[in-house]
């Protein structure tokens, strides 16, 4: 079952990454890349738009990456995900079945209501600092 659309999933693995590197100084976009199998020119779209909101910082440059902010730590999966991607998790049928309705409902319909809602009350409480691997 996959709850995130692919944007959403390359820009969380790129905020984790950053929020695991918090103490590293800048990381560079193709270190992110090449670490979390994101393709390149897509990631340098998901970072400018990471960075437009706060939630991380860009240093151009020689010298130059990128590094979490205060912000991009504090903040939850939930407010990323609407704010980037405006995105909640998935609509579409969990068997592959399209889009499953109360008038054509999947074997798991009328239970994907309630735990979709378990997900996103999980998503809200949910912060980057909590995910990060290398505490």
């Amino acid at each position: 079952m996959r709850i995130f659309n692919k944007s959403l999933s390359y820009t969380l693995k790129a905020v984790i990454y950053l929020a695991d590197h918090a103490n590293d100084g800048l990381v560079l976009s193709s270190e992110i890349a090449k670490a979390e199998k994101i393709p390149y020119h897509y990631l340098a779209k998901i970072l400018q738009r990471l960075s437009k909101y706060g939630y991380i910082e860009s240093t151009k440059g020689k010298n130059g990456g990128f590094s979490i902010t205060e912000k991009g730590l504090n903040s939850t999966v939930s407010i990323i995900m609407k704010q980037i991607d405006g995105s909640s998790p998935q609509k579409e049928c969990i068997l592959n079945k399209g889009k499953c309705s109360g008038k054509s409902p999947c074997a798991l319909h009328k239970y994907w209501d309630e735990i979709e809602k378990i997900i996103q009350d999980s998503l809200l409480q949910l912060k980057i600092k909590d995910l990060n691997t290398k505490k």
